[in-house]
């Protein structure tokens, strides 16, 4: 399942790279990774990566996938599933379709609630916000 996928064997065609603080709404589609410091609103259909180094405070994560190394501030939907790491933080709500996994010494702070998918891949109506 997700723990087959960590991080390191996504194929990662967007890097906010270590240094670097963003802050705005960003969107995108294959994969986002983020090591420096970001700010705002994020929206997918693919995995987003946050590395050690990176931290997150957004108002709305809404991807495929997540895996949190860093530190990430907000609620996450997510239509598969999320992954926080040992060396991760979560302190948000989250929604998930497929899988929730919390490594021991991950911090993960809010509430969490598993929403059922379409066949297909995509989010639920709860999800979508339809």
């Amino acid at each position: 399942m997700f723990k087959k996928k960590r991080e390191e064997n996504v194929a990662i065609d967007t890097i906010i790279g270590n240094g670097t603080s963003f802050s705005g709404r960003v969107v995108f589609e294959e994969a986002l990774r983020i090591d420096g410091h970001f700010e705002g609103e994020i929206q997918g259909v693919g995995m987003l990566v946050v590395g050690q180094s990176g931290a997150v405070k957004a108002d709305n994560i809404d991807v495929m996938d997540i895996f949190i190394g860093g530190s990430v501030e907000g609620n996450v939907s997510a239509r598969g599933s999320v992954q926080i790491a040992s060396n991760g933080s979560l302190k948000g709500n989250i929604s998930y379709g497929v899988g929730l996994t919390v490594e021991e010494g991950g911090v993960f702070e809010g509430n969490s609630r598993r929403v059922a998918t379409h066949p297909m891949g995509k989010g639920s109506e709860n999800l979508s916000g339809n």
